[in-house]
């Protein structure tokens, strides 16, 4: 599997701020941005932070290199045959490990556009005639729905190989440790569930091609982030400790609205919250980790979050 993450800022529209997107690209962790106010954080590495490489679509299929409201639609790329994603703004910088990326607003011959269905509903998803893709027409556009991870994937997250009575669907096992319990700051500690409730499959347990891919909840290419888990369950750690912005130090930052893969690794009287700071002034995430200050409010992984709110229990 690859991955992909976008991080926005709630400003009052209907969709808020987008602010960066990262894509996991064949284990390389990527980060593509428009904006000059969000710079990389320390433990990002200076060849995989991609500022102002960002495109835009609208209703009509006009793209842009800017995000505004009517412009809403991040443009991405995906490999044929290879599927590795990137933004549709490296077709101007190419990434050596991936297949060239085109990203031609008719398509192209073996390309196909995907959009999303209205109101991103399954029943609306479409399937590319490969009749098309084979006679070399371009611009074959097909409408993709959205799945909820939480409901079809993140049930399925204990099918561990090896495990008694459990099919073979994972491999790689491994305990989910929250980076922010490594901070100085106890205050700010979850307190996880027993140890049979945080353990989780790592990876798919196919063998071919050289090993099985990695789940959301198992991504790890995160440099600063403890091996598993943050860049799906703690977005807000994770994310402060990739990037740099003002929104890190709004108060509330840390906690959130909605979370649903975190809740069901906590007890359920539990907060999802922040604890205080020590990064010398604001507020945020406290979070351990040198001079480096952090981010925002991010919508992750294969479901939404929503910040700045405990958690009911």
């Amino acid at each position: 599997m690859e991955n992909q993450r976008i991080v926005a800022e709630k400003d009052g529209t209907a969709f808020g701020r987008f602010l960066v997107t990262d894509i996991n690209a064949h284990g390389y962790l990527n980060a593509y941005t428009d904006r000059t106010d969000i710079t990389r954080g320390t433990a990002f590495p200076t060849t995989q932070y991609r500022p102002y490489g960002v495109q835009f679509e609208d209703a009509a299929g006009a793209f842009s290199e800017t995000f505004s409201e009517a412009f809403s639609h991040l443009r991405v790329y995906l490999e044929p045959q290879g599927h590795g994603p990137a933004s549709c703004a490296e077709q101007q910088r190419p990434i050596g490990f991936l297949n060239s990326v085109e990203c031609n607003a008719a398509g192209g011959t073996d390309k196909v556009i995907y959009r999303v269905a209205p109101a991103g509903s399954p029943a609306l998803a479409g399937e590319p005639d490969h009749t098309i893709i084979e006679s070399g027409v371009p611009g074959q556009v097909v409408a993709y729905g959205l799945l909820s991870g939480v409901d079809e994937l993140w049930p399925l997250r204990r099918a561990i190989e090896g495990d008694a009575g459990q099919p073979r669907l994972w491999d790689s096992a491994f305990a989910y440790a929250p980076g922010r319990n490594t901070d100085t700051d106890a205050s700010n500690d979850f307190v996880l569930r027993g140890a049979a409730d945080i353990r989780l499959g790592g990876e798919f347990a196919g063998h071919e091609g050289g090993g099985g891919g990695v789940p959301p909840w198992g991504f790890a290419n995160v440099p600063g982030v403890p091996v598993g888990g943050d860049w799906l369950f703690d977005p807000a750690y994770s994310t402060a400790v990739l990037y740099d912005f003002a929104a890190e130090h709004s108060a509330g930052y840390c906690e959130y609205l909605f979370n649903p893969y975190l809740g069901d690794l906590l007890p359920a009287s539990a907060p999802t919250t922040c604890g205080v700071v020590d990064e010398g002034s604001g507020g945020g995430c406290n979070i351990n980790r040198g001079s480096s200050s952090s981010a925002a409010a991010p919508l992750a992984g294969l479901t939404l979050f929503a910040l700045r709110r405990r958690r009911k229990s």
